[in-house]
């Protein structure tokens, strides 16, 4: 193996062709509100664009704040609306903004350097409860909202899932009601029978965060033995460098931390580089694959109008980058793909068998990667 510095990002290169088999580990780190426009739509040989439709009139995007003023509307009905008028129903002029390279240098210097994906979808037209269960399950099990209570706005602002408040529920794709918790068989389920190693790296009790850990949402999971692998998101740093990691990693942090208007982006950035730094430093570098995508649009412009695959989906245009020597260099990916290739991707390494419909059909990310047959 051979060891290559490039813009201070440590990159470990395989001396031979490698195959899926040689993935060892997956790590899946997702932050909070942004869509490609927002983020890369001045990325050089990607889909973004610099403009958009304000009512009847064509605006340029304007420069981003690195510490937006506010959290853009952007639960269901507000996603619909943007979908129903041709991506045009954005709320407000501040949803038409960008940033730029300078803004938020580390993630393009990861996109110039490996993948960045311009064709990638939030699965769920709606926020980020719905798009989090997707990552972990390839499925939101029908819910496309974040839960709250009956006669509040917000709802539960700790904990949306099996322990959240008997009258805390969540909106259906069939425009019924439920309480956000399941008890089905799960890719996770799968993975324990199979012996693959998992862990949940989030916030674990009900504080500033929780509501981003929806492993929660299972209720054999979150009253189960399982629940012992949903642990603080401040130890994946340290199992990264000592060579810890489980096979499968899915990484979620508090508000502060996740780049959720109106918190600073730099400082998400910031923690987002040093997860990634504590796996490229440490002895499991050559065997990882690392992706890093935004829950939901947060309100923000983006031109590209999502499929309609079902009830539920797609959700408009995020960011998806991929971190790994495995990953082909200074590529832009174009392959339509969603939060249920995650679960694809992890079933394709691990031999596992798809668990529902919208893992099956997938798009697949191998496109973005130099395996051999």
């Amino acid at each position: 193996m051979m060891l290559l510095l490039v813009s201070a990002v440590l990159i470990a290169c395989p001396a031979n062709a490698a195959t899926l088999r040689d993935v060892k580990h997956i790590v899946i780190i997702l932050k909070e509100n942004h869509t490609f426009d927002n983020y890369f739509g001045l990325f050089p040989g990607a889909n973004g664009s610099t403009s958009g439709v304000y009512g009847d009139r064509l605006i340029p995007l304007a420069r981003a704040r690195v510490i937006p003023s506010g959290d853009l509307p952007h639960q269901r009905a507000d996603a619909l609306r943007v979908w129903d008028k041709g991506m045009m129903g954005f709320s407000y002029p501040s949803a038409y903004a960008q940033y730029s390279e300078r803004q938020i240098p580390t993630y393009w210097g990861y996109a110039r350097t490996y993948v960045l994906a311009d064709n990638f979808f939030s699965s769920v037209m709606g926020p980020s409860f719905p798009n989090h269960l997707f990552t972990i399950f390839g499925t939101s099990f029908g819910s496309v909202d974040n839960p709250r209570h009956p006669f509040r706005i917000f709802g539960e602002k700790w904990g949306w899932g099996c322990d959240s408040a008997p009258d805390v529920l969540v909106l259906m794709a069939d425009g019924s009601h439920g309480r956000p918790c399941w008890d089905g068989p799960t890719l996770i389920d799968e993975m324990d029978a199979a012996g693959i190693s998992w862990k949940y790296y989030g916030v674990t009790t009900p504080k500033d965060g929780y509501n981003f850990t929806e492993v929660a949402s299972i209720r054999h999971i979150r009253y189960g033995p399982d629940w012992s692998k949903v642990v603080s998101w401040g130890e994946f740093v340290n199992d990264a460098e000592r060579g810890a990691l489980p096979a499968v990693s899915w990484v979620t942090t508090d508000g502060l931390n996740s780049e959720h208007p109106p918190n600073d982006v730099r400082v998400g950035q910031a923690v987002t580089a040093a997860m990634i730094a504590a796996v490229q430093n440490g002895p499991d570098a050559a065997s990882t694959v690392i992706f890093v995508s935004w829950d939901d649009y947060g309100g923000w412009y983006d031109h590209v109008p999502p499929p309609h695959v079902d009830a539920t989906g797609y959700g408009l245009r995020v960011p998806l980058i991929i971190v790994s020597p495995f990953a082909k260099r200074g590529y832009v990916f174009h392959g339509e793909s969603d939060f249920a290739s995650f679960p694809k991707f992890i079933e394709e390494v691990f031999k596992l068998k798809p668990m529902g419909v919208r893992d099956a059909g997938a798009g697949d990310l191998l496109g973005a990667f130099n395996f051999s047959p």
